[in-house]
This record gives C-alpha cells, structure tokens and sequence, in this order.
C-alpha cells in the first residue's frame, strides 16, 4: 500500500502555495484515509482537482499600468531570483519607459508581469515575463502573454529571449526556437 508521506509527485504550484492551503488538501487527503490507495494517480487527481478548484477561487486582476512601488518590483523580481531585483530604483523607471506592460495581481500583491518595447509597426520585443513561483502553473503566465499576442497581432513579429528550461512553454504559446540565431548580451546582470 502507498503511504501518504512517500507520495512525491505533488505539482510544484501545490507545494509552494500558501501553508493554510497546504494543509486544507493535507486533511482532505487524510479525511479520504490515502493509506488504503494503493494508486499514486488517484492522488494525483485528487491533487489536480483541489488545484483546479483553489484556482478557480483566486481572484486575479490583469492591469496594463507603467507605475508602481518599487517593492512590488523588487519583491516580485527577487521572488523569482532574477538579479534586476536588486535594482529596484531602476525597475520603476524601466517600467515607466517600456512601451506595453501589463501585470497580475492577487489582491494588492503583484505576482506577474510581462512588458515589450517596439518599434512601432513592425516588431515587438517581450523583454520581462515573470510569475512568482507560488503562481506559476496556474495560466498567469499564459494570459499574460496572450495579452501580448492581442496587443501586437498586427505587427510582423514578437520575439522573445527564452531561457532553454523555458522553451517547452514559449513553444506552446505559439512562439517558434530559431534555428539559425543565438541571443547576444553585454550585460552586468547575472541572471
């Protein structure tokens, strides 16, 4: 028989949501005496329809502002531990300056951004997107970029610098890998 503490197959949105929800699907799973379920899928299911449910009661707001606090900023930057976080000043004034930026927030909380600069007619260039990690894999991301897409659906292209763990994602999003170009930097950042 499985036992409840050797299941390890949690989604990660699961695990880094907030500890009361955490513990809500705990006592559901204990309620339903998981030791007797010998199949790690009906868990998972389980697990799936709670997240299905705790995502459904989130009330996420979707804004296209240009000003903000630089804590939200640095909070949201650093939660995702991206050095530009530690550059807080700089992040309103970048913010103020992209062209498009749209943003998700959880109550007063910002837990996403995307933002672009363009040229004007012709191509769209997505420089931040961004989900802290607790509200990762819950579609924020991907509204966020469909925002994006309806934004700039009348330019020629959108292009994006992914990194290689993120490729899978952009893909699905529509976005297609080069394969005959690179991205190049001469940076000061680290990440």
């Amino acid at each position: 028989m499985l036992q409840y503490s050797k299941v390890r197959v949690f989604p990660r949105h699961i695990l880094k949501m907030h500890s009361k929800n955490r513990l809500i699907i705990s006592r559901y799973l204990l309620h339903i005496n998981t030791k007797r379920i010998s199949n790690v899928y009906i868990i998972w299911e389980i697990i799936r329809t709670f997240a299905s449910k705790y995502r459904e009661s989130m009330e996420i707001t979707y804004k296209d502002i240009h000003e903000f606090r630089k804590e939200d900023l640095e909070s949201l930057f650093l939660s995702v531990e991206w050095s530009s976080g530690h550059y807080p000043k700089k992040l309103v004034v970048a913010m103020q300056n992209f062209e498009t930026v749209y943003t998700a927030w959880d109550g007063d909380q910002l837990v996403g951004l995307i933002c672009a600069m363009d040229d004007g007619i012709m191509t769209a260039y997505v420089h931040y997107l961004l989900v802290r990690p607790e509200y990762q894999h819950l579609g924020i991301g991907r509204k966020l970029v469909e925002m994006i897409k309806e934004h700039y659906k009348e330019y020629l292209r959108i292009v994006i610098v992914a990194y290689n763990e993120e490729l899978d994602f952009y893909e699905s999003c529509g976005f297609k890998k080069a394969d005959d170009a690179s991205p190049m930097f001469i940076t000061s950042l680290w990440t």
